[in-house]
């Protein structure tokens, strides 16, 4: 099963995202900071998540 049977002609053709490459190269940045999605790497107290219920 090959995934790009499953992809439209057009969308194949299109060009890639020069944010895929930015973040790319940021990825090989270790003092990089992503401020991107926002997930953070800790788990939110619950006296904050009781507070925001």
């Amino acid at each position: 099963m090959n995934p790009k049977d499953y992809i439209a002609e057009h969308v194949r053709g299109l060009p890639r995202s020069g944010i895929r490459d930015f973040f790319a190269i940021v990825s090989e940045m270790p003092q990089a900071i992503s401020l991107g999605i926002g997930e953070p790497d800790f788990i939110t107290p619950w006296k904050i998540r009781e507070s925001s219920i």
